[in-house]
């Protein structure tokens, strides 16, 4: 939770409240934007770090298609290490 924004908790409770026993939600993205209060921008950039966080993973219907079907995926219990990433900066 340290390492998460505002927006990737609320995208992140949104998702784990909404999934299936298996994690999947089918949600759209203006229907998960509307709930969670959140700009189609701010969405991407939450959906994307919570990717990055190795959190969810997500699959697009089509190559042009913004909706999709999203995945909680399973914690392991350790903090991502962002060391590299600030030292490198």
């Amino acid at each position: 939770l340290a390492v998460m924004t505002h927006q990737d908790q609320v995208l992140y409770l949104f998702l784990v409240l909404a999934a299936d026993r298996h994690g999947v939600s089918f949600y759209r993205k203006e229907k998960i934007c509307d709930i969670c209060g959140l700009d189609w921008g701010r969405f991407e950039v939450a959906r994307d770090r919570l990717i990055d966080l190795k959190l969810i993973a997500f699959e697009s219907y089509s190559a042009i298609s913004p909706n999709g079907y999203y995945q909680v995926l399973p914690v392991d219990g350790r903090p991502p290490d962002f060391t590299e990433a600030v030292i490198g900066s």
